[in-house]
């Protein structure tokens, strides 16, 4: 079978694998749960474990307030909604809007009166800004 065989078994591997690891979680007992998912790991790969997380590890400095849990928390829950949608639409582009709202540093975020530069001030320069 040569390396593209083994290569093609890897990769069945690895899909049978995460199947059977989705099954376990009930992903697929309800609706919308693979979708629901894909937007959980969207937001972890380009929100949760970047630049972002580094600042809400640290403590807050004269330019940047302070990104307690709760307002961590509560920009996941925003933006995985938002992935949810995204990843429901029908619109080829509509991922670049999700990235524009990701990297906004503008706009107010909601229930948490400030924006990504008041909570990333200092941390930002890894993400690539508008």
């Amino acid at each position: 079978m040569g390396e593209s065989g083994a290569v093609d078994e890897d990769i069945q591997d690895a899909l049978d694998w995460a199947r059977q690891r989705l099954e376990e979680m009930g992903v697929f007992t309800t609706q919308d749960g693979l979708r629901w998912a894909a937007a959980h790991g969207l937001v972890l790969s380009v929100w949760r474990n970047g630049p972002i997380e580094d600042a809400h590890a640290s403590r807050p400095t004269s330019r940047r307030k302070a990104l307690r849990d709760g307002t961590m928390f509560a920009r996941n829950t925003w933006l995985t909604r938002q992935a949810f949608d995204v990843l429901g639409s029908d619109d080829q582009f509509r991922l670049y809007e999700l990235e524009d709202l990701v990297l906004d540093r503008d706009m107010i975020w909601p229930g948490c009166e400030g924006t990504l530069t008041d909570f990333g001030w200092g941390f930002l320069g890894e993400s690539r800004s508008r």
